[in-house]
């Protein structure tokens, strides 16, 4: 299982722990020319900027090549986690990969 997360408090680096697997930080993949990912479950974990996706996971979920059969979404710390994950399941259609799996924490 390969974990990609965003973080910038610790509580998305925090969740990809406790998730496990191969944790791989999305600012540092971002500079590389080519992302490729390959494994039988990969998962984003970021959280709720605003009731949105950060412009950083939209611009990853863009660049990124994932293979899976398993793709799936966590999001942290956020109001109306489910609209952002609307938009995650939306950016993951257009890229043909099937999210198995979302959830959110809320706040408040």
């Amino acid at each position: 299982m390969t974990v990609c997360y965003f973080t910038a408090s610790g509580n998305c680096l925090y969740a990809a722990r406790r998730i496990g697997g191969t944790l791989l930080s999305i600012p540092q993949m971002m500079r590389q020319k080519k992302i490729e990912i390959e494994d039988d479950a990969v998962g984003i974990v970021c959280p709720v900027y605003a009731v949105e996706l950060p412009f950083m996971i939209v611009d990853f979920m863009k660049k990124a090549e994932i293979k899976t059969d398993y793709f799936f979404f966590i999001l942290t710390c956020g109001y109306e986690f489910e609209v952002s994950l609307g938009h995650a399941e939306v950016a993951a259609r257009e890229r043909g990969w099937d999210l198995k799996y979302g959830t959110g924490t809320r706040r408040g």
